[in-house]
């Protein structure tokens, strides 16, 4: 999943794409993996995230990138269907307010982007089904300006996948949400019978 959504954004010449790793894997670690997978990794920058937990990765990553760029958008590799055009969509909703995100549908968010570091996460378990409710509880109490896209399913189980994975079969394979190894993946743990 990892490689089919860098990939994406790594032909765009318009969009940076900056690889936020585990600080149990080095940048050679992920720039390897990406390679394995054919994807050109000579435009990617890669940071190893100096934390641990998810809301100090977060506020790590607009530390690091925030003084660099407007605004940063992040998203997990477990959407892996996510494109670059709705990302310029997203852009196009923090030109107006502060903060942004895709709910998802198991009450997450993901990708979110924001114009300045901003705490979403701290004291808040991000797979639980309430978490959305709580950010957006703090960023009404923080008075901080925000919209919401539309909504996005992650994979975080094997049921997931599989939802994925019969979407993938409708799709063409020039379609920009097209997964491709994402999908050969998928037939290798679960083979078609």
């Amino acid at each position: 999943m990892f490689a089919d959504l860098v990939d994406k954004f790594s032909k765009r010449k318009d969009i940076p794409t900056i690889v936020v790793g585990s600080r149990d894997a080095s940048a050679d670690d992920y720039r390897e993996i990406l390679e394995k997978e054919t994807v050109e990794t000579s435009r990617i920058e890669f940071h190893i995230d100096r934390h641990e937990g998810h809301a100090a990765s977060v506020r790590d990553v607009w530390e690091i990138l925030l003084p660099r760029f407007q605004c940063v958008v992040q998203c997990a590799s477990d959407i892996p269907y996510y494109t670059p055009s709705q990302y310029l969509s997203l852009l196009q909703l923090l030109s107006r307010v502060d903060f942004v995100f895709h709910p998802t549908m198991d009450g997450g968010m993901c990708p979110y982007g924001s114009k300045k570091p901003v705490d979403i996460w701290s004291g808040i378990e991000s797979q639980k089904s309430d978490a959305l409710t709580k950010i957006l509880n703090r960023l009404r109490n923080q008075k901080i300006r925000w919209r919401c896209a539309n909504m996005l399913f992650d994979i975080d189980t094997a049921n997931d996948l599989r939802i994925l994975y019969q979407w993938m079969q409708c799709l063409h394979k020039n379609d920009p949400s097209y997964c491709p190894r994402t999908v050969k993946l998928y037939e290798t743990i679960f083979p078609p019978e």
